[in-house]
């Protein structure tokens, strides 16, 4: 039987997909060494950019109330390539997007900026395309963020309420609050799921919010 073609799709921001191919068993060991060096690198990375302590001063390398300038100067430094500037469609507030890996996983960031300073980041990991991928995925962050910071505040499982599914949608969060509550992770899990004929994906994110922060720049807002 002839050496078959183990292909990783990687959904992105526009809806469409690029993939990587790897031919044989040696194609899938080279894939399987580069993700355990990848995830050992940000392992480190993430201890040595993301804070002095665990208390989260920053997030990838940016310090929390960076401008959007500057967040984009560190993102591009760190090999993270600028894809798009949009704005909340709720509150009008700035949104940078990037594409990069995180965890040694392909993934988009969404960096959240309000008064000209950032306060919030959402990751997410596009793995559904391989079967048990998301779950893996959502294991190694997992393992990764729970050695940063410690045990979890929450941990729950859930049927998406939203009553327009075909059928419910499991999501499983993970919180850590840091600094009574000033900040917080959130890691959490999705199912794909269809919506109105529409393939979602599913997906592992990550979100990093520092609540002191936002609650201090809505009020420059008004």
């Amino acid at each position: 039987m002839g050496p078959q073609n183990c292909k990783k799709m990687v959904k992105v921001f526009n809806g469409t997909e690029s993939s990587l191919g790897f031919s044989g068993s040696e194609g899938k060991m080279i894939f399987k060494y580069v993700r355990v060096i990848a995830i050992i690198v940000f392992g480190i990375m993430l201890s040595a950019t993301v804070g002095a302590d665990s208390q989260l001063d920053g997030v990838l390398g940016i310090p929390w109330g960076s401008s959007t300038e500057q967040a984009r100067q560190i993102m591009g430094a760190n090999g993270n390539t600028f894809a798009n500037k949009f704005t909340h469609p709720e509150s009008g507030t700035p949104i940078l997007l990037f594409k990069g890996s995180y965890a040694g996983y392909p993934a988009e960031f969404r960096l959240h900026f309000m008064s000209g300073q950032m306060w919030k980041v959402e990751t997410s990991v596009w793995e559904s395309d391989i079967p048990g991928r998301l779950n893996h995925a959502f294991v190694d962050i997992n393992k990764l963020l729970t050695e940063k910071y410690g045990p979890l505040s929450r941990d729950e499982s859930h049927n998406s309420p939203d009553r327009s599914l075909a059928k419910p949608v499991m999501i499983t969060q993970y919180e850590w609050s840091l600094g009574g509550n000033a900040k917080k992770i959130e890691l959490s899990k999705a199912e794909t799921y269809y919506i109105k004929g529409y393939k979602m994906e599913g997906n592992v994110s990550v979100s990093y919010e520092n609540i002191q922060l936002y609650e201090i720049l809505k009020k420059k807002n008004i």
